[in-house]
């Protein structure tokens, strides 16, 4: 239901894309 919602509203999935960039950099740890 989530993924349907965010493939519904491209704003909120380009949201969704940089908060997981950012928590993979914060994991890399650099």
């Amino acid at each position: 239901s989530c993924l349907k919602f965010l493939r519904r509203t491209p704003w909120a999935r380009e949201k969704v894309e940089a908060l997981y960039l950012e928590m993979i950099g914060e994991t890399a740890g650099t």
